[in-house]
């Protein structure tokens, strides 16, 4: 046993170097997209990246506004936004939970053409480095199917990083306008200008991490949004940062597995101990997964007259 303990030394110490080099990269990439991506935006639009509204469903994720901006040129040249980027209406998945009249399937909006056949559907299967962090080692894509792929038999590709929207999205449509002192930077049809974060940009998460693997549900794709792909909520569900768990509807508690998520939006990583938020000024915080989760709705609202700090 003490050779066996002085091999799991070493293998420790080369596990931390390891781990610190890839929360480094991970580190590095979120102001990529903080600052890269979302100011180069503000300044073309003066806004942060926003959805026109709801006359034509295209089902795209905002991070699709930002390729131009962070080396993903080629990628955007073959994306037509005037195309539908997933087939996803209430219509064709559960209209219980998206109440007739409240969605834009109701409110004259139209899917705009068929994804599987315009070229974004495609597109969506594309893996890209840019929205993976390097500690990441789940499944990268997203079976096909009506509830989560694009559409027909096509898969999409999954993000480790997304805005910070409410999880109530999934079923109270339009409602980012409606929250009030409890409205995050983005959800669906936002348009925030830095002016309504009066909590302050360097207070406010503005992107979050999460994991491919999740229990309940399905991790977000970087290029669509398809059922409950909303984003990522620090104060949803979750009971903070890296919760494992969830209860279905059986009651039965889930075995916990470290680096399985137990639900859609919840905030996490594979790195030890929390995981990664980009502010809105495009500073990068590691918060601790033992932050209190009102700390965390405190740090996610735009203008809850709170200043809540990480540290």
């Amino acid at each position: 046993f003490a050779s066996n303990n002085f091999a799991s030394t070493s293998c420790c110490a080369d596990n931390v170097m390891r781990d610190m080099s890839v929360l480094q990269m991970c580190f590095s990439t979120k102001p990529f997209l903080a600052l890269t991506g979302v100011q180069k935006y503000y300044q073309l639009f003066s806004c942060l990246p926003a959805y026109p509204g709801d006359a034509k469903i295209t089902n795209q994720n905002g991070l699709t506004l930002l390729l131009p901006f962070i080396d993903q040129q080629p990628v955007d040249s073959k994306l037509n936004r005037d195309q539908a980027f997933a087939n996803t209406v209430s219509n064709t998945w559960s209209p219980t939970y998206w109440p007739a009249g409240q969605n834009p399937a109701d409110t004259g909006g139209t899917l705009q053409g068929n994804a599987t056949t315009n070229g974004n559907g495609i597109m969506m299967s594309l893996p890209l480095h840019v929205f993976r962090c390097p500690s990441e080692n789940g499944d990268p894509f997203i079976p096909a199917g009506t509830a989560y792929g694009p559409g027909g038999t096509l898969t999409g590709a999954k993000t480790n990083y997304d805005f910070i929207v409410r999880e109530w999205d999934y079923t109270r449509c339009n409602t980012w306008k409606k929250d009030g002192a409890l409205r995050y930077m983005f959800g669906q049809n936002s348009d925030c200008s830095i002016s309504q974060v009066t909590d302050g940009m360097s207070n406010t998460f503005m992107l979050g991490e999460t994991t491919f693997t999740v229990y309940n549900g399905m991790c977000n794709a970087w290029g669509y949004r398809a059922w409950v792909m909303v984003g990522i909520d620090p104060a949803g569900w979750n009971a903070s940062i890296n919760d494992w768990n969830w209860t279905p509807g059986s009651g039965t508690p889930i075995t916990p597995i470290l680096g399985r998520l137990g639900s859609w939006a919840y905030p996490g990583s594979l790195h030890a101990g929390g995981c990664h938020f980009a502010m809105g000024d495009g500073t990068v915080r590691f918060v601790s997964q033992t932050i209190a989760k009102s700390r965390l709705e405190e740090m996610a609202t735009i203008a809850g007259n709170t200043v809540a700090n990480t540290d």
